[in-house]
């Protein structure tokens, strides 16, 4: 029976794990309300992790949980668990962000991880490696979009990975 396997979660729990938060009153509230919460699995598909993107114009865009003992946003890419079981050819296409990868997924294009709200890392490169050596960088096409594909190249490189990059005119976004 799927209730009997429920179990209260204390507020302590839910403040250390970053998805609650206590005003100056004392009072409780959640931190993605109002979001779009979006799960972060590591590579074997266990949540870890959660981002919450706004709805509107609010500030930051993007909210993340606090790294734990088993959440570190260096170490981890965004659907790389689905995206190096779904890719056809052992490939991989790094993104930029969440959306990007929610995007083309939803087009038919299961194969694309990004990094968390971070430039991408050598432990992040390391962590493709033990998959392909194959990459596609399609960063968004404006001016930082152009500086972090060409940080990315030099990581990726290091790491003995092929990088080619698929570029987005006219700055969009892939």
């Amino acid at each position: 029976n799927i209730m009997d396997k429920r179990k209260e979660i204390s507020s302590s729990a839910l403040l250390k794990l970053g998805l609650l938060r206590q005003d100056d009153f004392g009072n409780y509230y959640e931190v993605f309300q109002d979001r779009v919460s979006i799960p972060i699995k590591d590579e074997k598909g266990n949540i870890v992790s959660f981002a919450g993107r706004t709805t509107g114009d609010e500030k930051p865009k993007y909210l993340h949980t606090p790294e734990t003992d088993f959440f570190h946003k260096k170490e981890l890419l965004y659907n790389f668990d689905n995206a190096k079981v779904l890719s056809y050819n052992n490939e991989l296409i790094l993104v930029e962000g969440y959306m990007d990868v929610i995007a083309l997924f939803s087009y038919g294009i299961p194969e694309c991880v990004a990094t968390l709200g971070t430039a991408l890392t050598q432990d992040q490169a390391r962590l493709i490696k033990r998959y392909t050596n194959h990459v596609y960088i399609s960063y968004d096409g404006d001016g930082a979009g152009q500086k972090a594909t060409l940080r990315a190249l030099g990581i990726l490189t290091q790491e003995g990975i092929e990088p080619r990059v698929v570029v987005i005119p006219d700055w969009q976004d892939p």
